[in-house]
């Protein structure tokens, strides 16, 4: 199931050329025993709301089939400062 999913994510970020990396990471926010797991598209370039509309779209299309983690969108400036962003999956 997570690896359909990984390459379904994989599979949306090449089609848009503002997404450099794929990873899988937490939220910051969660405390450490219920973090929980979030797919962070890193972009490059300026904010993009169509791209963001869309991307929100694939995280309620894959909550409603059951899965249990986020998506997110990271700009790519300094990503190493950023811990929780955790392991990349993909990079273009």
């Amino acid at each position: 199931m997570t690896n359909d999913l990984v390459r379904r994510l994989v599979a949306f970020a090449e089609k848009n050329e503002k997404i450099i990396a794929l990873m899988r990471g937490n939220d910051p926010e969660d405390d450490i025993i219920t973090r929980s797991i979030v797919y962070y598209f890193i972009t490059e370039g300026e904010y993009n709301a169509e791209r963001s509309d869309k991307i929100s779209q694939l995280d309620i299309d894959i909550a409603q089939e059951g899965h249990t983690c986020t998506l997110g969108e990271w700009p790519d400036a300094n990503i190493s400062d950023y811990p929780f962003l955790g392991k990349t999956l993909w990079k273009r």
